[in-house]
Order: C-alpha cells, then sequence, then structure tokens
C-alpha cells in the first residue's frame, strides 16, 4: 500500500500525523490510499482519500469538513489540498479533547487544564519531541507508584470509585506502554487527565 502512492504525498503528510498520533487510528483502508478514524470510540469522525488519478488529483472524504458542522464533506484536490483538509480535520478533533460540553465532567476537565498548564513549560519543541531516557525511566518508577497507591486506596473505596480507579489505573497502564512514541506534550496532557481523574476521587490520591 505504501508504494502505491507517491513519495511526496508521505513526505509531506507524515510530519503533520507524527505530532497528532494521539488524535486517530489508522484504520484499514477499503478503496482508498490512507482511512484515518478518531481515536474515540464513540465518534463516527474520519478522514481518508484515495489514489492520485491522471491529473495528480485526489477523492478526499472528512467528517467533520467544517468546525460549523459535523458532515461529510467530499472534494477532489491536489496534495496541498489533502493538507489543508487533513490539518482541519486535527484541528478538529484536538478542539473536541480542549472543549467541554454538559456530556462531559464539568469539574475533571477543569482540573485537567489546570493540572496542563502547570506543567507544560511552553518548550518550543515540546509538541513534537519525547522525553530523554532518564525522564521517561523516571515517569515510569512515577506511575508505577501511582499503580501502588489507587490499588490500595481501593481497598476503601466505594463501587463507583473502585470503576474511577480502574479506568485511572488503565490510563496509567497504557501512558507506560506508549510514552516514548508520544511528544512532551502529549505525555502532559495524559498525565494531567490522570491527576484531574484522581482528584475527582479524592484529594488524598494527589496528596500522596
Amino acid at each position: 500500500m505504501k508504494k502505491k502512492i507517491a513519495i511526496t504525498v508521505w513526505e509531506k503528510i507524515q510530519p503533520i500525523l507524527f505530532e497528532n498520533r494521539d488524535l486517530f487510528i489508522v484504520a484499514e483502508p477499503r478503496d482508498q490510499a490512507l482511512r484515518l478514524e478518531d481515536v474515540d470510540k464513540g465518534s463516527d469522525f474520519f478522514f481518508e482519500f484515495g489514489f492520485q488519478d491522471n491529473n495528480n488529483h485526489f477523492e478526499v472524504r472528512l467528517k467533520p469538513g467544517h468546525t460549523d458542522h459535523i458532515r461529510i464533506v467530499e472534494e477532489k484536490m491536489d496534495l496541498q489540498g489533502i493538507i489543508s483538509s487533513l490539518n482541519l480535520w486535527l484541528e478538529i478533533l484536538r478542539k473536541y479533547t480542549r472543549t467541554a460540553s454538559p456530556y462531559d465532567d464539568l469539574f475533571e476537565h477543569r482540573f485537567q487544564q489546570e493540572y496542563y498548564e502547570k506543567i507544560n513549560l511552553n518548550e518550543p519543541d515540546a509538541d513534537y519531541a519525547p522525553f530523554d531516557d532518564e525522564i521517561l525511566f523516571k515517569l515510569l518508577d512515577y506511575l508505577d507508584a501511582v499503580r501502588g497507591k489507587l490499588q490500595t486506596y481501593r481497598e476503601i473505596a466505594s463501587e463507583t470509585d473502585k470503576y474511577q480507579i480502574q479506568i485511572i489505573e488503565k490510563d496509567c497502564e497504557t501512558l507506560q506502554k506508549n510514552m516514548q512514541l508520544l511528544s512532551r506534550s502529549e505525555v502532559y496532557e495524559k498525565l494531567s487527565a490522570i491527576w484531574s481523574k484522581s482528584k475527582k476521587i479524592s484529594l488524598k490520591l494527589i496528596k500522596e
């Protein structure tokens, strides 16, 4: 599949995909060159484009194709059109992760924003550069300690809190498995989410 697309296409879009890889999964293409789907399992958002025609155009389909609606947009585009549409689609997905709605836990969202602002140092390369090995090893140990604290707290937790603890433990496990592939900003976001969920259960979890 890779060699059915001109190398220029991959050279242009791969850096964009790499910087936003926490937002989507690469799905099995049907009759397309590439299909991306929203990482949120409850979402039907997608981005896909077909193979290049004799006029160097591609059939592009995406949902949503605009910030003002969530309809499917379908259009023939050149490579620059693909890049612009892909950037727009990813920008919309990013905004969904950072914008609260009545369906979100507003306190949890607020906590997450506060933690992110505290630990985000506005490093110029944070959106694409990972942590070095020394910090990654420390984060591994830290997340192991967090999971240990969660297991201890589970013994006195209510059934509702036990379910939330299970979610946080899974978040910790997923971050441990993938943080070497994430940018520093992505790690900051995921740590902030872990802390905000923990704070919602009990301040003791944050204090410890």
